[in-house]
This record gives structure tokens, sequence and C-alpha cells, in this order.
């Protein structure tokens, strides 16, 4: 994986100028796994979807630079374990990230936006130029 990405991408997850459209169990699996508990030792990494080849991703695997963005802005960068080691390794510096970037504060402020997220609940309307001929 690399970690070049540097702000989020136009469909990311952790965007605040975007409507939330994540369940709020989906946000807080994304959170733990990046450890926003501040448990030393943990956290995963959470690639970017854009570079997923199965979602029809091209390029090499990227970590996702929203989520990059707001554990930089919450300071948990450092508590997570792979962060660390890219770090260590010379493949990541966060003073490289886009901190001006539209994402979340921080962990508290995306789990307050998808508890008010509305259900997809939108169907389509039957119209009469869309219904059926008998």
């Amino acid at each position: 994986m690399r970690f070049d990405m540097r702000r989020p991408c136009a469909h990311c997850p952790f965007r605040s100028d975007r409507p939330p459209y994540l369940t709020l169990g989906r946000v807080e699996m994304l959170l733990d796994d990046l450890n926003v508990e501040g448990r030393m030792g943990q956290g995963k990494t959470f690639q970017c979807h854009e570079t997923i080849p199965s979602l029809g991703g091209k390029g090499d695997a990227q970590h996702c630079g929203g989520a990059l963005v707001v554990l930089e802005k919450a300071g948990l960068i450092g508590m997570n374990q792979m962060l660390r080691i890219a770090m260590r390794l010379g493949i990541f510096n966060p003073d490289q990230l886009d901190l001006q970037a539209p994402v979340y504060d921080g962990p508290a402020a995306m789990l307050e936006a998808h508890k008010e997220r509305r259900p997809w609940t939108a169907k389509p309307k039957a119209n009469s130029s869309t219904r059926r001929s008998k």
C-alpha cells in the first residue's frame, strides 16, 4: 500500500462537504479499524475505494487521503501502528497532508454527522410517462 494521497478523493466518506452516505455502524467500524480510540499498537490501513481493482480502481493501492487528514487533524496519526511504520520507512510524511481539505475535524464530528444521516428512502415515483399501458 502506498501513502501518496494528501487529500480526500471526490467521493471520500471522510469529506465534510458531501452528504453522509454510510451507515453509522459502518462509520464506527472504519474508525475502530483506524484506531481512533488511541490504543497504542493498534490500527489498520483504509484503502481508497478509487484504488480497489474490484471496484474499478486503477493504479497502486493507496491509503485513503481523507482518513489520513482526519487522523492528523485529531492528533491521532501517531496512534495508528501502520502509519507509524510507514513514517519510519519514510513512505509517509504527515507534514505533506492538505489540512485545509474538506474533511471532518475528527472522529467525533464524523460520527455526529452520520447519526443525523437519513436512510436512503428515495423510491422512483410513478408518473404517466413511466407507467406501463395495459
